[in-house]
């Protein structure tokens, strides 16, 4: 993708792909809230636009939104990911799901994900619930990861903030953990957790496509620039009314450099699945 007389690979650390007719219900919910997300196509497509718009890998990230369901939107993901190498996959798991030991075993052991996505801000649990302790320890055991959305960025809920965060790592200070919107609007906590947990993570998605919500970028870029080795570039496509290429355009438009840029768009997310078996 071309950035004026450079180039960087770019790796998407964060993009939600479901089974179709599940995706097309989450769209549906979107308009019906009043975002205009242009991108009501199958998978397939999704996947192509992302390779025309200069997009060389990405994070595959699905949740289950009720129990039961995370079987068979995994065996969906591992299918679907088996196609091309585009996709690094994530699975999704239900705290509540009736059959919680099979999941996280065909999920981390028979399909071998790279971990785990939950989306608590849809869950209704905080990120230091007791019923997500076996997920944890299932991927701490494998040495794999998750990505959870327990910020305050969007929408708050009580059930969301850094605190809960804080008292899962305190808990299990060797995991591996992606926080999504560089942790917003409790950014500058987070900067603290990331000085004490060398297993933590922030991500983009989202932050560069909004005009529905206040973002800082002077916070955002003064966190990037402090820890440059621990953000990841992501969008949250398909979840956007913009294209991803814009959400690239305004990260590189903050003059961060040649180095960082990379950085941020492909070193680190390698770096980070290098942590992972």
């Amino acid at each position: 993708m071309e950035r004026g007389t450079e180039q960087h690979p770019v790796c998407d650390g964060h993009v939600h792909f479901f089974p179709e007719k599940l995706y097309y219900a989450v769209h549906d919910w979107f308009s019906r809230a009043g975002w205009k997300i242009p991108y009501r196509w199958p998978p397939d497509k999704k996947k192509q636009f992302l390779k025309d718009t200069g997009v060389d890998k990405a994070f595959l990230l699905v949740y289950a939104h009720k129990p039961d369901m995370s079987l068979e939107i995994n065996r969906w993901v591992y299918e679907f990911a088996a196609e091309d190498d585009f996709f690094f996959p994530f699975g999704c798991v239900h705290p509540r799901d009736s059959n919680l030991k099979n999941v996280l075993h065909t999920a981390l052991d028979e399909y071998g994900f790279y971990g785990f996505k939950l989306q608590l801000l849809v869950k209704g649990f905080r990120a230091d619930d007791e019923k997500l302790f076996p997920v944890y320890e299932a991927v701490m055991e494998r040495q794999k990861a998750v990505v959870i959305h327990a910020t305050t960025f969007p929408l708050p809920q009580d059930n969301l903030g850094v605190k809960y965060v804080e008292r899962l790592l305190c808990r299990y200070p060797e995991l591996n953990l992606v926080i999504p919107h560089m942790g917003l609007y409790e950014s500058h906590v987070y900067a603290e957790l990331l000085e004490e947990y060398p297993g933590l993570y922030l991500d983009t998605a989202f932050l560069f496509d909004t005009h529905k919500f206040s973002v800082p970028l002077g916070t955002v870029k003064e966190i990037i620039i402090r820890f440059p080795d621990r953000i990841l570039y992501g969008s949250d496509f398909p979840f956007l009314e913009s294209s991803p290429a814009e959400s690239v355009k305004t990260l590189c438009s903050m003059n961060l450099g040649h180095e960082l840029e990379r950085k941020l768009l492909w070193d680190n997310a390698h770096n980070f699945l290098a942590r992972l078996k």
